[in-house]
């Protein structure tokens, strides 16, 4: 008879604190449109750093969703207040848009440079350069 009780009572415990460990402030706010802050608290994350490091991810994932990359700004945290609550986090950033490599009809014009695009083609401006000397190098 206290085995019958004793399990349904054990799974309800057990079912009680998992739904306690998955408690989670998470808000995104903007008030310019361009700069995001992430509002974070997970309930038993004790370590200011670990809530830091989800942010990031968070933050991320928010905007690559958005297809830009994360600008971190600052992070300001706060150690949990109590032995149950975790650690409190507002976590500013940007989302910026990728950056884009140089056009390839832009590889020409960078020989003068020093910008090459293999040994061939610098040899072949050292072979001019020697035939043809700069003035100024004189």
């Amino acid at each position: 008879m206290m085995l019958r009780l004793t399990l349904p009572l054990l799974a309800l415990v057990l079912a009680g604190c998992a739904g306690l460990d998955t408690h989670e402030v998470k808000n995104i706010t903007t008030a310019d449109g361009v700069t995001y802050t992430l509002e974070l608290e997970r309930a038993w994350v004790k370590k200011e750093t670990e809530l830091r490091y989800q942010a990031r991810l968070i933050a991320q994932d928010y905007c690559l969703a958005k297809g830009q990359s994360l600008l971190p700004q600052d992070a300001v945290s706060t150690p949990p207040a109590t032995e149950r609550d975790g650690a409190h986090l507002l976590y500013r950033f940007m989302c910026v848009g990728f950056v884009q490599g140089p056009r390839k009809d832009l590889n020409e014009d960078l020989h003068h440079l020093g910008f090459y695009k293999s040994e061939e083609s610098k040899a072949e401006m050292l072979k001019e350069l020697k035939e043809h000397p700069l003035e100024d190098s004189k």
